[in-house]
């Protein structure tokens, strides 16, 4: 395994106040990439959240890490917990951990601890972020298909 010269997110963006709007989009619409990639191949990472996300010095490129088994609290929705520990998540809990990583990301703050989606400012962040954790898409694929035009609208 190669060794990823970086920082986890949220180190990044809560201590090194990485907090540029441009550069928020940028890696939401990038994680968004990555998740959706690793659904096609029929994985969902189990324990998705900032602190298991590196971004590498040298150019910004993102790694998800961690890939074995754990929930950090708050990440799912608390009736499906029993489910996850015998079978692993299904493409709702995947969606719902998204939009949890994705609030995690804007918000600079734990969801689980009850802060209001409207600490994040931006307003199509917070429609990702409800379409993943209300199930208003069918998948993470189908959420980097609905909102890539806004990817291209947003690097201009």
């Amino acid at each position: 395994m190669t060794y990823i010269e970086g920082i986890d997110l949220w180190s990044a963006v809560f201590n090194a106040g990485m907090r540029a709007e441009e550069l928020l989009l940028d890696i939401t619409f990038r994680v968004i990439r990555l998740a959706a990639d690793l659904e096609r191949r029929k994985f969902y990472h189990e324990d998705l959240k900032c602190t298991n996300i590196v971004r590498r010095h040298a150019d910004g490129e993102l790694f998800f890490i961690d890939l074995g088994g754990g929930m950090t609290r708050g990440m799912y929705r608390a009736e499906r917990e029993s489910v996850l520990w015998s079978q692993g998540p299904d493409v709702t809990d995947a969606l719902f951990t998204l939009g949890r990583t994705l609030w995690e990301l804007w918000a600079v703050d734990s969801p689980w601890q009850g802060a209001p989606l409207d600490r994040v400012q931006n307003e199509m962040v917070r429609h990702i972020i409800r379409d993943c954790e209300q199930g208003n898409v069918e998948s993470i694929v189908h959420v980097s298909e609905k909102y890539s035009p806004f990817e291209t609208v947003s690097r201009q």
